[in-house]
């Protein structure tokens, strides 16, 4: 999240996700204010490319997320349950994990 900013966990896990033949989607969490917007910049330094700012706290930033994650999905006329995309919230106790999935689909479920 921008307020720890870089850890040395995020370089890690960043270093694990470079070697990945997929799209990676990188979100910054607790990005509620202009000051915050500029003090993610630094999440550039990771080398996964363009990241997305967002406070899960109230949804700010996640359409802009969700509409990227979504234009990456392949196009398909029809879709077979077993057959969706996974994919993983990861990040530090306290982070905004839950609040950041719930703000996605629409109701609080975790």
């Amino acid at each position: 999240d921008v307020e720890t900013g870089v850890t040395g966990m995020d370089e890690d896990v960043a270093k694990l996700l470079r070697k990945v033949e997929k799209p990676v989607f990188l979100a910054v969490n607790k990005v509620d204010n202009s000051k915050r917007s500029e003090d993610a910049v630094e999440f550039y330094s990771l080398g996964l490319g363009e990241y997305y700012t967002i406070a899960s706290i109230n949804g700010s930033g996640t359409g802009e997320l969700l509409d990227a994650l979504v234009e990456a999905l392949p196009e398909k006329e029809e879709v077979i349950e077993e057959n969706l995309p996974r994919f993983a919230v990861v990040g530090r106790p306290n982070a905004g994990k839950s609040s950041f999935i719930n703000a996605l689909i629409g109701e609080d479920r975790y």
